[in-house]
């Protein structure tokens, strides 16, 4: 009887143990060990297992909230990159009814929102102007700015102004509207679609390409200007080129700069 009352005593707090651990492998986190109130090692051991499920508990309460606030902010950030998108033309072909010219573009943001855009626009009909910039920095602020460049852009084509007295109203109006220090690099040009004229500005964009119909691929289009948005009453040029027949001009952000190889070298 002694050790058949000595081997229970001894198994059954070893016994709670094992069933404790079992449920806690399961997931059962609310598990907890009050029926063993020995001091000896076993009770112990107990002891330290509740107060291990305890701080179990407290951390993925903690992590449930992080979880939480991450999923808050990527459905913030899903939002904007919802409305940052609807600024961006999307339809293609965009004019179908001009035989004259043809043109397409394409955003990939690095992240959920980044600061780099493309617009383009009828003046009139015989005038399309088209944008290309590129806002330093990657998340909401550049978003935001982005979105406050296109409307200034686009309120500045339709009051007349040209490519370059464009890039020197908006370098002023980010300038009196920042509150951080943030610029912008952009292209701007206006295509006359009757005669194949392009007039343009390069606010320290990344430079175009050229392809001729014989598929040679030159530069055009060097900066006539500075960053936009960083020094005051920076002032810009404006040059022209005529785009013929089978011509094509390519414009791009640095992104199609940065880009890598698996190895970690550029493409070139």
């Amino acid at each position: 009887i002694c050790v058949i009352t000595v081997t229970n005593n001894l198994t059954r707090p070893l016994q709670s143990l094992t069933h404790a651990v079992e449920k806690l492998g399961q997931g059962d986190l609310s598990v907890n060990l009050n029926n063993i109130a020995t001091n000896d090692e076993i009770g112990q051991l107990s002891q330290s297992f509740n107060k291990m499920t305890v701080e179990l508990r407290k951390h993925v309460e903690e992590l449930k909230k992080q979880y939480d606030a991450r999923d808050a902010v990527e459905n913030e950030l899903r939002i904007a990159r919802s409305i940052q998108s609807s600024l961006i033309p999307t339809t293609f072909p965009a004019f179908p009814e001009y035989e004259q010219f043809d043109l397409y573009a394409i955003n990939a943001p690095a992240s959920h929102v980044a600061g780099d855009f493309f617009d383009f626009f009828l003046l009139d009909s015989h005038r399309l102007f088209i944008v290309i910039a590129d806002v330093s920095g990657k998340g909401i602020g550049p978003a935001l700015l982005m979105a406050v460049s296109r409307t200034h852009i686009r309120n500045l084509a339709a009051k007349g102004e040209g490519p370059a007295a464009i890039l020197s109203q908006l370098n002023n109006l980010l300038i009196q509207e920042r509150e951080q220090p943030m610029f912008i690099t952009v292209f701007v040009a206006e295509y006359n679609i009757s005669d194949g004229q392009l007039c343009y500005a390069n606010g320290g964009h990344v430079i175009p390409f050229l392809l001729n119909a014989e598929g040679d691929v030159q530069h055009f289009g060097e900066p006539t200007g500075t960053i936009v948005g960083m020094l005051e009453d920076a002032q810009y040029e404006q040059e022209e080129i005529t785009l013929n027949q089978a011509e094509t001009i390519v414009l791009y952000t640095d992104g199609i700069l940065e880009a890598r190889l698996v190895d970690g070298g550029f493409f070139g």
